[in-house]
């Protein structure tokens, strides 16, 4: 078993370890992450009352999803602004 099976497969046949793991999203990025997360407030939320269907929580899934987007873009032009060293 290669490096790139045991640390998940590459996303490209023949890409490197290094070129996987450089793809990698962080956990915030995750639908997955979110949906749980959705999901398990959703449950809480049923013990007191409040009913979430499965189309409502897709949308504060993706909702939650479009609003890491934009705060990823902020923080990106925010980084550049700030940074010491100019893009050459």
């Amino acid at each position: 078993m290669s490096a790139a099976t045991r640390q998940g497969e590459a996303s490209q046949p023949g890409a490197t370890l290094q070129e996987a793991v450089m793809e990698a999203k962080s956990l915030y990025a995750s639908k997955t992450f979110w949906g749980a997360i959705v999901t398990g407030a959703s449950t809480m939320a049923a013990l007191f009352g409040v009913q979430v269907t499965g189309p409502e929580q897709t949308m504060i899934v993706e909702g939650v999803a479009a609003l890491g987007a934009v705060a990823g873009v902020v923080l990106t032009i925010v980084g550049r602004v700030r940074a010491n060293k100019s893009i050459k």
